[in-house]
């Protein structure tokens, strides 16, 4: 029998955090920085993924003064005001985060799964399924994900291995070297990607960790340093790959790098020989589990500024739906333009800044109660002297 305690272990949030990232990286990033050589692209990833793992480290340090809900946290830190703006910036984040799944649902669905169904259609699906896995709360998602997200990970990372084969080792040296600007850009766009990780003191209070308390920080952190490391191995073997097979040029014609990839895969004796197919049936998967935790926390920002939580989620879903569906009639740049703006550019710098903001804020505290602490000492000693020199 489960349990029913909305909690979730540290391997479910391992999990949770692998299914979040790992449709969308390798979906939106091979396609946000195209033109770019293959050396370019790589290093950007590497700084991206080692900018991202800081930032988890001041989350997870963040966590550890953490005794309350994230909100009280922030409210008696910093301000009211303060507070209701972290989670608006929190409420627009996973909109937008729902409202691209859901996007790429239809697109990616529509192209490859089901191509006579209306566009519509085939984002509502999704929709629906994210809302109840929504309504379950972080333990019914924490569930589905620790049973699936390792099976799509190995499967994803085993359909790229098998397109190996045709590598040409030639094409990575195409466009010449590591261009540092581009590298600063690229690792700013994979840093960005991972910009969740700025909510995860949403979900710490539900989180159990298998420790005592002063190592809770040190295990989140793991778990979450386990789902950087894992999305970022498929990301680099996918642009390696894609590198490999089709160049600078051929990488910047395509719309899915990744799909084209698994469509080039050919085993002989086997089969199964639409590998693409296979591929999106798992990457739907992974993006409809991160359409229910879109609605989930954009239904918690909702739940803090004063709206009860079914309205919360209904209208999440809905408002989500409606900007997908707005999304599908433009074209694919200008999409990922519109996101990148949003998401990128305003609300992870700004989950970034109150992080940096509260840590520094923590840190202060922490130096005002040690310095009381020890005038307070200071203080009994002298009066324990003076004590001492009346007796005499």
């Amino acid at each position: 029998m489960f349990s029913d305690n909305q909690k979730v272990s540290t391997r479910q949030l391992q999990t949770l955090l692998i299914t979040d990232w790992l449709g969308k990286v390798v979906l939106l990033l091979p396609a946000s920085f195209q033109g770019a050589s293959a050396w370019t692209i790589l290093a950007g990833t590497v700084v991206g993924f080692a900018l991202s793992e800081l930032f988890l480290c001041l989350t997870a340090h963040a966590a550890n003064g953490q005794k309350t809900i994230f909100f009280t946290y922030v409210k008696e830190r910093l301000c009211n005001w303060a507070a209701l703006l972290l989670y608006l910036i929190y409420g627009v984040y996973f909109l937008c985060h729902a409202a691209i799944m859901l996007y790429l649902c239809g697109r990616i669905g529509g192209t490859y799964l089901l191509p006579e169904a209306s566009g519509p259609l085939m984002i509502a699906l999704p929709a629906i399924v994210g809302y109840y896995l929504a309504r379950g709360g972080m333990e019914v998602r924490g569930r589905v994900s620790e049973l699936l997200a390792f099976l799509i990970w190995w499967a994803f990372l085993l359909l790229l291995l098998f397109a190996l084969p045709g590598v040409r080792p030639d094409h990575l040296s195409d466009g010449g070297g590591i261009d540092a600007r581009g590298v600063m850009s690229f690792s700013g766009i994979v840093f960005a990607s991972f910009g969740g990780i700025g909510a995860l003191p949403l979900a710490f209070p539900q989180v159990v960790a298998e420790c005592g308390k002063e190592e809770r920080p040190k295990s989140l952190k793991g778990a979450g340093g386990k789902a950087l490391a894992m999305v970022a191995l498929v990301l680099v073997i996918t642009f390696l790959i894609g590198y490999g097979l089709f160049g600078q040029e051929g990488m910047a014609r395509l719309e899915w790098p990744v799909i084209t990839v698994m469509s080039s895969t050919n085993l002989q004796g086997v089969f199964l020989q639409r590998w693409d197919v296979l591929l999106v049936g798992l990457l739907l998967f992974a993006m409809i589990l991160s359409v229910g935790t879109g609605i989930y926390y954009v239904s918690v920002a909702g739940e803090t500024l004063g709206m009860k939580q079914k309205p919360a989620q209904c209208g999440a879903v809905a408002l989500a739906y409606l900007l997908a569906v707005f999304l599908s009639r433009m074209d694919g740049q200008r999409v990922f333009s519109w996101y990148r703006n949003i998401s990128f550019r305003i609300c992870v710098p700004g989950m970034v800044l109150f992080l940096v903001i509260l840590l520094l804020t923590e840190r202060t505290r922490d130096h005002r109660r040690r310095a009381d602490i020890l005038e307070k000492k200071a203080g009994d000693f002298n009066d324990k002297n003076e004590a001492e020199l009346d007796s005499l």
